[in-house]
């Protein structure tokens, strides 16, 4: 009798049967009790330790974290934030950039984590030789034998648009760079704003690193180029405005522009004159239950690939708090590199 019996039985996926057997508390009591009655009747008592358990007592298991053809570099917070949690579950994370992305390398460790907005197409092939997990960007290829781990960007875009509406603004602007996640994310806000009797104006920029280091100064351009001034701005992260205001706080202060952002970083709700609000799409959250989801892939190679989204959060005006703080130092591993510390996210 399998884990896949159970479910099938109980009328849930086998992630759920996995996390009863090990005794994960965010099952709810009644369905864990369904389906431990199930498993029962069926005379199932649960897997052996796992690969993955079985590696971490050891304390030989190695989990690759690599950015694929994305520019991110391995400091950025995701890719950090990946780190941290692998580190707190017992593994050795390790950065494998896009060009050490062989199979020979990737028989040294049990898994990969893949930090981007765009996988190439490879990571497919590499998926076959070691479980892997895709954290944020959009899941659109449907061949993929990989899961995805992400947030609902179609949501976060309509969240937006509503709180500005609401808040009595009716020419609204959005700033995004060009890819897959932003481009879903501007189409749903532009599609609601619309559908609010609002008028939007869609500014994009080649990256987001562009809009966080050194773009400020070139979107303040074209939004003061305007023939009428704008109520709204939804920018594509909370750094999109810090990186703004510079620029346009005397702008933003005449015209009264309501702000929102995306991230809910702290620094954004600093700027209290600007009531900028926030979109914290939990970014913690969203990596843990990454890393929750590679390790059970391991034991379950041949399921179908899994999506999961967990849903945006809007945070009003001077509550930007951020996501939980991280422990201050954990340490990873550099491919071909001395050990390094990881700084506090």
């Amino acid at each position: 009798m399998t884990i896949e019996d159970v479910a099938r039985e109980a009328n849930v996926s086998a992630t759920t049967v996995s996390r009863v057997f090990n005794g994960d508390h965010l099952v709810a009591n009644d369905t864990a009790k369904i389906i431990r009655e199930h498993a029962s009747r069926l005379g199932y008592t649960g897997k052996p330790k796992s690969i993955a358990k079985k590696m971490r007592a050891q304390k030989t298991a190695r989990i690759f974290i690599t950015t694929g053809n994305d520019s991110t570099p391995p400091s950025d917070k995701i890719y950090l934030a990946c780190a941290i949690h692998l580190a707190e579950s017992g593994f050795n994370p390790e950065y494998l950039p896009a060009d050490k992305l062989t199979p020979e390398n990737l028989k040294q460790g049990i898994g990969l984590l893949v930090r981007g907005t765009e996988t190439p197409p490879e990571i497919n092939e590499l998926a076959r030789r070691i479980p892997c997990v895709q954290v944020f960007g959009e899941a659109v290829d449907h061949k993929r034998i990989y899961d995805v781990v992400t947030y609902d960007n179609w949501a976060a875009g309509a969240l937006a648009a509503d709180w500005l509406q609401q808040d009595g603004c009716r020419k609204l602007t959005i700033i995004t760079p060009t890819n897959a996640a932003a481009e879903r994310r501007a189409e749903s806000f532009k599609i609601r704003a619309r559908a609010l009797g609002c008028t939007v104006n869609h500014i994009t920029v080649r990256n987001h690193h562009t809009i966080e280091l050194n773009a400020g100064r070139e979107i303040a351009q074209i939004i003061l180029k305007m023939k009428e001034p704008i109520d709204a701005l939804f920018g594509f992260n909370d750094h999109t405005i810090i990186a703004l205001y510079p620029w346009l706080s005397d702008y933003f202060k005449q015209h009264n522009t309501r702000i929102i952002g995306c991230d809910a970083t702290p620094e954004l709700a600093q700027l209290s004159e600007l009531r900028a609000a926030s979109i914290d799409i939990h970014l913690h959250q969203i990596v843990k239950r990454a890393v929750e989801t590679l390790i059970w892939r391991i034991d379950h190679s041949r399921e179908q690939p899994n999506t999961i989204t967990v849903a945006p959060e809007l945070i009003l005006p001077g509550k930007c708090s951020g996501s939980r703080t991280p422990p201050p130092k954990v340490e990873i591993l550099q491919h071909e590199h001395r050990p390094e510390q990881i700084p506090s996210l």
